[in-house]
């Protein structure tokens, strides 16, 4: 055992007992974090292909096709991870993602649920003030967003929010940025490096636990987070699994950004 993550104790439980008795017993719920669950299929699979897509361009034109196995996504989430840890950022933290349906945002995804933390999905369309609502009801520590350019508006927004949102302390952006302030991530598959072991990660993370934030539009009164644990996420996406027939090493195709209930089923 991990002496400095013996347990993940940050993100709280959503769901009353009775009601995690109840769907647990009618087979929706399991015990498993979205995390342990790929980290199972990783080391089962590891050569398996498990993420592809078209990077994007300039002027947001596709570009070449990319491919990651579960090996390669196992490597990529760790040196991302790694990154986290190393400014700062605990269990229990909200870090929000601002990023494209693209490999970068499951990687993502499943480094900050891995450390324990929360994510908060922001849609793409939001700029500075959608943006600065949303964070300062949550009190969310950092964002991660996605660069096109050296002086991409995108991250220069998100650098603004966090200069308005007194939690956030830190901005972390994929792609070609050179944005003062900000910490730059890369998809790194390559076993070498800075690198979190599996043991630098917490053993346990309760799958009844607040793992992502999405929001909402409610008229009136602007946007409204949605709170959702690991089971509720890991449900979302059984219709599309038993409704398809789908099996193992089935191809699916998503055009939805992980900011919404769509995009966390089909991820």
């Amino acid at each position: 055992m991990n002496a400095e993550h013996p347990v993940c104790l940050g993100p709280p439980v959503l769901a009353s007992a009775a009601r995690v008795a109840r769907f647990t017993k009618e087979g929706f719920w399991g015990t498993h974090s979205m995390p342990a669950i790929f980290y199972r299929h990783a080391d089962a699979h590891g050569d398996t292909l498990a993420l592809t897509d078209h990077a994007i361009g300039a002027d947001d034109a596709p570009a070449e096709r990319r491919e990651l196995t579960y090996g390669d996504v196992d490597l990529a989430v760790r040196h991302i991870a790694a990154r986290f840890e190393a400014c700062g950022l605990k269990p229990g933290d909200i870090v929000a993602l601002q990023l494209p349906p693209q490999i970068e945002a499951p990687v993502a995804t499943l480094a900050c649920l891995g450390l324990g933390f929360i994510v908060c999905a922001l849609p793409m369309p939001w700029r500075r003030m959608e943006i600065e609502a949303a964070l300062s009801q949550i009190g969310a520590r950092a964002i991660v967003t996605w660069s096109d350019g050296p002086d991409c508006d995108r991250v220069v927004t998100a650098c603004e929010a966090a200069f308005r949102v007194s939690s956030i302390r830190y901005v972390f952006a994929f792609g070609d940025s050179r944005v003062d302030g900000v910490t730059p991530l890369r998809l790194d598959t390559e076993n070498d490096g800075e690198q979190l072991t599996r043991a630098d990660f917490p053993l346990t993370i309760d799958a009844n636990a607040l793992a992502i934030i999405t929001w909402d539009m409610v008229s009136g009164e602007g946007s409204r987070a949605v709170a959702r644990s690991h089971n509720e996420c890991i449900a979302s996406g059984l219709p599309a699994v038993l409704a398809g027939g789908l099996r193992d090493g089935a191809t699916l195709l998503s055009p939805y950004a992980i900011s919404g209930i769509a995009g966390i089923a089909s991820a």
